[in-house]
C-alpha cells in the first residue's frame, strides 16, 4: 500500500488503491454561478427596468412645471380682483405645490424602483385613462415585468449585477432633448407673456 500513497493527489485516510486522484488540476468546472444567472435575469429584465426608471424621470420633470406653476400662480395673487379671486388662486397655487411634492416622490421611487412607487403613479394615471400615451404608462407599470422589476428579488439581481446598464441609442437621446426644449417653450411662453392676466 506504501506505493499507492506516494502518488499525486493521494492521502493516507483512502486505502482504494483505484480511487481517482484527489488533485485540483482534475476538478469537475463548477456549475454556472449565482452571478451569471443574475446576468442573465437583469439582461431579461432591463428594457421593463428602464421604462419604469423613465416614468419616474417623467414625473420629476412633471413635478418642476408643477412647481413652477405652482409658484406663478401664487405671485400672481396681487392681480386677482376680490378677496374671493385671491383666495382661489392662492389656493391653486398651492394645490400645484401638494401635486408637484407628491409627483416628486413618486418620480424618486420609480427611479429607485419601489413598488408601492409603481402603484401610486398608476393610480394617479387614472383620471388620464381617455389618453394613448397613459394607456403606455399603465402597461409598463402593471404588466408582470414591470411589477417584477419592483420587487426586493429584483433588488438582489440589481446588487449582484451593478456592471450592467441600459444603452440607450443616440437617436433617443436626441429626441429626448428636443421634447424637453419643446415642453419647456411651451411652458415658459404662456408664464412669460405680458398680456396675460
Amino acid at each position: 500500500m506504501d506505493d499507492f500513497e506516494s502518488l499525486p493527489g493521494r492521502t493516507g485516510g483512502n486505502d482504494n488503491p483505484f480511487a481517482a486522484p484527489e488533485s485540483d488540476v482534475l476538478a469537475v468546472p463548477p456549475a454556472p454561478t449565482e452571478r451569471g444567472q443574475a446576468e442573465e435575469i437583469r439582461n431579461k429584465y432591463l428594457s421593463a427596468e428602464a421604462s419604469v426608471r423613465a416614468i419616474g424621470a417623467l414625473n420629476i420633470f412633471g413635478a418642476i412645471l408643477l412647481t413652477l406653476g405652482g409658484v406663478a400662480k401664487i405671485a400672481n395673487v396681487r392681480n386677482a380682483a376680490t378677496p374671493f379671486e385671491r383666495g382661489a388662486v392662492v389656493g391653486q397655487g398651492t394645490f400645484l405645490l401638494i401635486l408637484a411634492t407628491l409627483s416628486f416622490f413618486v418620480g424618486r421611487g420609480l427611479r429607485a424602483l419601489k413598488n408601492w412607487a409603481r402603484i401610486t403613479a398608476a393610480i394617479i394615471s387614472l383620471p388620464g385613462i381617455l389618453s394613448p400615451i397613459v394607456w403606455v404608462v399603465l402597461y409598463q407599470l402593471l404588466c408582470k415585468k414591470g411589477a417584477f422589476v419592483c420587487t426586493p428579488d429584483y433588488a438582489v439581481v440589481r446588487e449582484a449585477t451593478p456592471h450592467i446598464r441600459y444603452k440607450t441609442s443616440i437617436v433617443v437621446k436626441v429626441l429626448r432633448v428636443l421634447i424637453l426644449v419643446l415642453l419647456l417653450l411651451a411652458f415658459a411662453v404662456p408664464l412669460f407673456n405680458p398680456n396675460r392676466r
